[in-house]
């Protein structure tokens, strides 16, 4: 596969998603595309056998790259360290505890996206689901807006997203760049740096933001759980 060929770049974190993972990858593998697209794997240090699973699909698919950590980054720099390395024409992200419900994300994303340049990204809604994948319609998604067009004055306004990470595809400024440009990613804090790679995006342009639910977005508030919401609480 020729870096020019990749037209996207899922970037997956985990961290002891050992119960969540399989669903996350399963996701991404069920996508109806005919893109070329690869898969950056990056595991924290997972001590619970999350990258057991990992190397499993990495054995089944040629287009996963996974990392393993040998010691614990943090989820800042495990996400700064993978867009590093992403060389896709756009990028798309999940976190481990996460899964895509839109069998068709990818193609539908990179389609719009290819046709309507003046936009950065684009995103959706999502789904909230308990720890055992349980849908909560009552329940939506606190941190993004899901405003229809989304520009960097909203998020100075309204300190949100323009939508939940494992909805958003984005076109991929740290191509070409040095890394050393967007250290602020994890410099910033360590576990927490959606605010922040948004920002860098927004500067270059806005989000549409369609209805579609397009990702499961995993709402536990546990202690001592590893979804991404029990974490950036206790942050």
């Amino acid at each position: 596969m020729e870096k020019a060929d990749l037209q996207v770049t899922i970037v997956l974190l985990s961290y002891c998603h050992k119960n969540y993972i399989r669903q996350a990858l399963e996701s991404i593998f069920n996508q109806q595309t005919c893109l070329c697209y690869k898969v950056l794997v990056g595991d924290d240090a997972s001590k619970d056998g999350t990258a057991d699973i990992i190397r499993e699909y990495a054995e089944l698919y040629p287009n996963i790259k996974p990392t393993f950590r040998k010691e614990n980054v943090g989820a800042s720099y495990n996400l700064f360290d993978l867009i590093c390395q992403a060389k896709g024409k756009y990028i798309a992200l999940l976190e481990g505890d996460d899964f895509w419900v839109d069998n068709h994300k990818l193609q539908k994303q990179f389609d719009f996206l290819e046709n309507q340049p003046e936009y950065m990204g684009c995103c959706g809604k999502c789904l909230i689901v308990d720890e055992n994948s349980k849908p909560d319609y009552e329940r939506s998604c606190h941190i993004a807006w899901n405003k229809k067009v989304f520009e960097l004055d909203d998020f100075a306004e309204s300190w949100q997203l323009p939508g939940q990470l494992g909805t958003m595809m984005f076109r991929n400024i740290f191509l070409g760049v040095n890394p050393e440009t967007y250290n602020i990613l994890y410099k910033a804090h360590p576990m927490v740096c959606d605010k922040t790679i948004l920002l860098f995006i927004l500067f270059h342009g806005s989000f549409y933001c369609s209805n579609e639910v397009l990702s499961a977005y995993r709402f536990v508030d546990k202690k001592g759980r590893n979804n991404w919401f029990s974490i950036h609480h206790a942050n």
